[in-house]
């Protein structure tokens, strides 16, 4: 086997040191949180606004990382805790008048301080962000399935959360032609038909789609109820199923428990994602595995995937050829964690008679 000479700054490239997960600030970074506020002179409404603004960021992040069940102990942090983890902060359409102030801001955060700080509270959290999935909303009323029907009010949900800021970001089809075409109606996604679901994901670039099927039914006392079941297809390292219901409340609308019913739709395949990648700082191992290579090139390309994911504390380059490069991965949970991860950064890790090789996949 050839094996390169690797000048000293190669070599600094070719090892990646990090603590857990030393990916992009992407999954650290919130962005258009909108500021309004009126005082004494635009000084102090400044001055207020950004305070609220990073409680308000902070939040969000908080409820990025962490199952739903921990999402009240957002509270417990302090005024000067979470100042401490911003890193920068970024502004846009700001204005302002002699009492009030107003801006959307973009806050990123230190990725270290806000683990460590979270480690502290003893909260679980995750942070490997899910590939981007397609969601189809399939409305059933009456025996009447809708899916790109205008008159579709459980789309119309979906399309009034953010979708897209969790660590499961999520997007709705369009609903055009192409669409039409590539899957038909929403009984062909009830029923799961894989070459049509297949063909609407290349619409879209994704490699998997959700299918949100909600079912109007009625209680016992016939109180309007939703039936919801939303599956996952096109992605087997991370399939999921989820069952619920909802029903409606004392004076409430049908369009309303809909909404309330799409927001529990989301959370539930959000924490099914958080609960499947939670770092488990207390369970860590290494790995020796093989990448294949054609070149230098391969190897930075990998490197970069790498850093993305979060499980992964630190890799240790043992040997580096001109078709591949022999590395150590030192990561916290599970094989199966580890190969989620890993597939959600472009990367296959597959086990044969128990040597592990590493592959870029796209």
């Amino acid at each position: 086997m050839r094996v390169w000479t690797v000048l000293p700054a190669m070599l600094a490239l070719a090892l990646i040191g990090s603590q857990a997960g030393a990916q992009s600030l992407g999954v650290f970074t919130v962005s258009g949180v909108a500021v309004d506020e009126v005082a004494e002179s635009a000084e102090v409404a400044r001055k207020k606004a950004l305070a609220n603004g990073e409680r308000k960021a902070f939040e969000r992040l908080f409820k990025r990382l962490t199952v739903r069940v921990d999402h009240v102990r957002a509270g417990d942090a302090l005024p000067e805790d979470i100042s401490a983890l911003v890193q920068d902060i970024q502004v846009a359409d700001q204005k302002n008048s002699q009492i009030r102030y107003l801006a959307k801001l973009t806050f990123r955060f230190k990725p270290t301080a806000v683990r460590e700080f979270l480690r502290d509270m003893a909260v679980d959290f995750a942070e490997t962000r899910s590939k981007p999935v397609l969601v189809l909303p399939v409305y059933e009323s009456a025996g009447a399935v809708s899916l790109w029907d205008d008159s579709n009010i459980w789309r119309d949900a979906f399309a009034a959360i953010d979708i897209a800021d969790g660590l499961v970001p999520m997007q709705l089809p369009r609903g055009d032609l192409s669409d039409i075409r590539a899957l038909g109606g929403g009984e062909l996604a009830i029923q799961g038909d894989a070459p049509r679901l297949t063909s609407i994901a290349k619409n879209y670039g994704v490699s998997a789609v959700i299918v949100a099927h909600a079912q109007l039914t009625a209680t016992r006392r016939g109180v309007p109820a939703i039936k919801i079941s939303a599956k996952t297809h096109g992605s087997a390292e991370r399939y999921q199923s989820i069952n619920t219901s909802v029903s409606t409340g004392k004076g409430e609308t049908v369009k309303a428990m809909l909404a309330r019913g799409a927001a529990e739709a989301v959370g539930l395949i959000e924490d099914q994602w958080k609960l499947d990648n939670l770092l488990q700082f207390g369970l860590s191992a290494v790995l020796a595995t093989a990448l294949p290579i054609t070149g230098l090139s391969d190897w930075v390309e990998a490197q970069r995937r790498l850093k993305k994911v979060a499980v992964i504390e630190r890799v240790d380059l043992i040997l580096l050829s001109r078709n591949e490069a022999r590395i150590n991965l030192f990561y916290l949970g599970d094989p199966d964690q580890l190969k989620l991860a890993l597939a959600q950064a472009d990367l296959s890790l597959v086990e044969e008679e128990g040597s592990w090789s590493l592959a870029l996949t796209k």
